[in-house]
């Protein structure tokens, strides 16, 4: 085991809570500095009072959550008012933010769900009570020598200490932690514990610390962004911070996690992992599709910990679907599992989100297809996977009037829609859990479960007239949407059953468009994956890739919150979880899956290598399928494969070459290809190239370097402007002028035609376009420079005034109940009188039509060049054509 330890080196610098109260702790703030050498992160400031500030540590056991000061107690304070409500870490328990400490296999325990055909009545007190008898106005607070507590189990000690002015003092305190559940002699193993540490001291445990995250945390289990040759990291902040958060990722997860054998292994992952009590510290699905699948290609002896949870508790599941009626052998998962795995308030088994039983089948499903355990998979994984589709043959529901199979009242991952029919993302799932069961049996000689076929095969999938996937049977065109829902059709569902690689586009581009800001910080991992596998033109899998890592992580230690947002006041009333062990999961796809394709869901190994632009070079992580082990090496144009002996796992193809497909899986999908790799081979496949085509002919900005030096809105990156996609967009915080200075001297000069901008649903007012060959650090340009002014920009969008407020407001969505494609505002200009591009294109925005204090966006910002289209009438974005305005502009 990992001995639990923190060494804290560098300045203490004290700052007053009037700094505290505004300290920035995204990345970009430099609140600590990484060492690439020994992979680690410091801080000299020091940030009292903030749970942000405090580090994560943990050894799969037993883990806290460090105060700034060290390992001590801490609680977090109102830094704007002294007398204002304490920060609370919100939902179940709502308890105060502290410095945290935990052991694995403990949770809050939850009341017993009482079914509704149990209740027969509810008091409800109607007194608006409040203490106005009470003559408070002579007490004070508590002050002299600390009270230790009574209560008998409660361990304290104290000691009177003198301290030196100007010498440092060092303390040691070595505890031995072991609890009944685990241990037979706990006492014993706590006490010995401690002596065995004290007498090898701090030194020793600190090289022991080491060396033991040196065997486990090797530099090929991570993604790594450094030049091949050089070993440097790139100079783009952006890619450093990817490279730094791989690390960091990785670090999170694996401290919360015992290998296979140690006897520890079987808790799961709780959304903040040991050292947090967000979510009361209980499992949801958040550690099955979330944290599972980066861990499983890499570390599987140390995954398996997520799945023995639901092993150990397939038994409970079974007793949760007999509670609940259905038929012997049906097995239900409460939503929210702690140590039992019933039925609770927090964790209903029926009448929310099915989906859960489904995500732990398929994550059983594939930690079987990497590993290729049989043993194991025979002993538990099969009889959970069985059970889940005899739950789902009752929980489906005939409807004679459409002919298909039906589940009422239910909740998708999209928790702002609740009691809802046909969730498209259950639906799915459903549908995937019987054809994937159907093949399982026929595997072992079984008869085809004719029932589970047919419910399968005539399953209710929701569709608008548009092609558009319906999150739900009754969705309409105004529906905000909290997280990730039916973008996960694509990955890591892989759903092929009449949905098409162009619907899936579609509905990866509108959903992008219905997002809420104050959604949970793994969502646009997989807009990242889904935009890099389905993506014709473009480079809006790097806008993404961006948006789910930088937004959410925070300084000094590089771990997520929950939320773009912490404030409570301002992110929609979200107490955030921190750290969001779920938004480093997320993270963790990206590279494998969404970079090189990986799917491990298929019967045959699945990649798809693609490079953004943005990146030159990636290493990925050593991963393994069919118990083979293998490495990837990316680069823009190729991707080198390697394959190595196997040491921990039973490779399947140990004798003879490994099969793998190159391309998207799926039944119609023809753009394959087939490759066979032996150990100790090579192959060199070459990368898909979409980004090199451009959404709109002759733009001359696609996917170029740009920079600003204004600050933006959360997640709205300048990159998005230019990223060939209208579903991301650059947006400036504030309405004041703003600018982008975009580089385009890879591109030769040529005359401009054309200028075309899509605004989204927040056009600026006016705006300007620069054209140059030289610009200043402040990214002004000069040097035969060409302007263009766009005064009084028009809406080409209907837009309403306020009567309260005056202010205009975007009304499209609200306008209209059905499900159709986001149409931004558009303007595009015929440009005559001989204007040039030079090296640099400069956009200034200034003002905007939704008159509230923020900036206006840029979904699209296209430049046309000599042998650009005829603009003027008709403009292709994706997969929808949009009729746009004129503007005739001689320069």
């Amino acid at each position: 085991m990992i001995p639990s330890i923190l060494c804290l080196l560098g300045n203490i610098w004290l700052f007053s809570l009037a700094v505290l109260a505004a300290t920035d702790f995204s990345i970009s703030a430099g609140l600590s500095t990484w060492n690439q050498s020994d992979w680690s992160l410091t801080t000299t400031t020091f940030i009292p009072g903030h749970y942000q500030s405090r580090l994560s540590l943990a050894n799969g056991y037993t883990g806290a959550s460090l105060a700034a000061a060290g390992p001590f107690f801490e609680k977090d304070v109102n830094q704007t008012d002294p007398n204002g409500t304490s920060p609370s870490n919100g939902w179940p328990l709502f308890s105060d933010r502290i410095s945290f400490a935990t052991i694995s296999g403990f949770y809050d325990v939850e009341s017993p769900q009482i079914p509704p055909q149990d209740i027969t009545g509810f008091v409800i007190s109607g007194v608006n009570f409040s203490n106005s008898y009470t003559n408070t106005s002579s007490r004070t607070n508590a002050s002299g020598a600390y009270i230790s507590s009574t209560d008998d189990i409660t361990i304290g000690q104290t000691f009177d200490i003198n301290l030196k002015a100007g010498e440092t003092a060092t303390f040691y305190k070595y505890v031995g932690i072991a609890s009944t559940d685990k241990f037979s002699n706990p006492e014993s193993v706590a006490r010995e514990t401690q002596r065995s540490a004290q007498e090898s001291g701090w030194d020793s445990l600190l090289a022991e610390h080491v060396a033991a995250w040196a065997k486990i945390l090797t530099p090929d289990s991570v993604d790594d962004f450094t030049d091949p040759v050089t070993g440097e990291l790139p100079e783009d902040p952006n890619v450093q911070a990817l490279h730094i958060a791989s690390a960091a990722n990785t670090y999170y997860l694996l401290q919360n996690l015992q290998p296979e054998g140690s006897g520890l292994n079987d808790n799961s992952i709780s959304v903040g992992g040991l050292y947090s009590d967000s979510y009361a510290g209980l499992v949801f699905w958040d550690a099955d599709y979330w944290m599972a699948p980066g861990l499983n290609l890499a570390f599987p002896e140390w995954s398996k910990q997520i799945s023995n949870f639901r092993v150990k508790q397939h038994n409970q599941s079974l007793a949760n679907a007999a509670f609940n009626n259905y038929p012997n052998g049906s097995s239900l998962y409460s939503w929210t599992s702690g140590r039992y795995g019933n039925c609770t308030g927090t964790g209903p088994c029926v009448d929310y989100q099915y989906h859960l039983n489904y995500d732990i089948s398929f994550n059983l499903i594939q930690e079987y297809n990497i590993t290729n355990n049989k043993t194991w998979f025979n002993n538990g994984p099969r009889q959970i996977i069985e059970s889940t589709a005899i739950m789902t043959g009752h929980l489906l529901e005939f409807n004679e009037t459409t002919q298909t199979y039906w589940v009422h009242n239910m909740t998708d991952p999209d928790e702002y829609a609740n009691n809802i029919d046909n969730g498209a993302f259950t639906m799915a799932s459903a549908a995937t859990l019987l054809e994937l069961v159907n093949s399982l049996r026929i595997f072992d000689g079984l008869e085809v479960n004719s029932t589970w076929q047919q419910q399968q095969q005539n399953i209710e999938f929701p569709s608008a007239a548009s092609n558009i996937t319906l999150e739900y049977q009754t969705m309409n065109n105004s529906a905000a949407v909290k997280q990730a829902d039916v973008v996960l059709l694509n990955y890591p569902l892989d759903f092929n059953q009449n949905y098409t690689e162009a619907d899936k586009l579609l509905d990866l581009d509108y959903y992008a468009n219905r997002q809420s800001p104050d959604g949970p910080a793994m969502t646009y991992s997989i807009f990242a994956v889904g935009a890099n596998a389905l993506s014709p033109s473009g480079c809006s899998a790097y806008t993404y890739t961006l948006n789910g890592f930088l937004p959410y992580l925070r300084g000094p230690w590089y771990q997520f919150s929950e939320q773009v947002i912490d404030n409570v006041t301002l992110n929609g009333g979200t107490n955030p979880a921190f750290p969001f062990l779920t938004g480093h999961g997320g993270a963790d796809q990206i590279v494998p899956f969404g970079y090189l394709g990986i799917r491990t869901d298929q019967p045959t190994l699945f990649l798809n290598p693609s490079l953004p632009p943005q990146i030159s070079h990636i290493k990925v992580r050593t991963f393994h399928y069919a118990g083979a082990t293998l490495s990837a090496t990316m680069n823009t144009t190729h991707t080198n494969v390697t394959r190595f002996p196997s040491t921990t796992l039973e490779d399947l193809y140990q004798n003879t070459t490994l099969p793998f497909v190159v391309g998207n899986p799926g039944p119609n999908n023809s753009n394959t290809t087939s490759y066979k790799i032996a150990i100790n081979q090579m192959l060199t496949i070459p990368n898909r190239l979409y980004f090199q085509n451009l959404t709109i002919p002759n733009n001359l900005l696609q996917c170029l370097p740009v920079t600003s030096n204004d600050t933006f809105s959360a997640g709205q990156f300048p990159v998005a402007a230019i990223d060939g996609a209208s579903s991301t967009s650059w947006q400036p915080s504030t309405n004041e002028s703003s600018s982008l200075l975009i580089n385009t001297t890879s591109m030769p000069p040529s005359p401009i035609r054309n200028i075309y901008f899509n605004w989204g649903l927040r056009p600026p007012l006016r705006a300007s376009i620069i054209f140059g060959n030289d610009t200043t650090g402040e990214g002004q340009i000069y040097g035969n420079e060409w302007t263009i002014d766009i005064e009084d920009i028009s809406p080409s969008l209907p837009y309403t005034t306020s009567e309260s407020n005056g202010n205009a407001t975007q009304n499209q969505a609200a306008n209209t109940e059905n499900v159709v494609p986001v149409v931004g505002n558009e303007t595009t200009l015929v440009v005559e009188g001989g204007a040039w591009s030079g090296n640099f294109v400069r956009l200034v925005v200034e003002g905007c039509w939704e008159d509230d204090g923020v900036g206006a966006t840029v979904g699209e910002f296209v430049v046309i060049g000599d042998r650009g289209v005829n603009m003027s009438r008709k403009m292709y974005v994706g997969m929808n054509s949009f009729e746009v305005e004129e503007i005739l502009v001689v320069v």
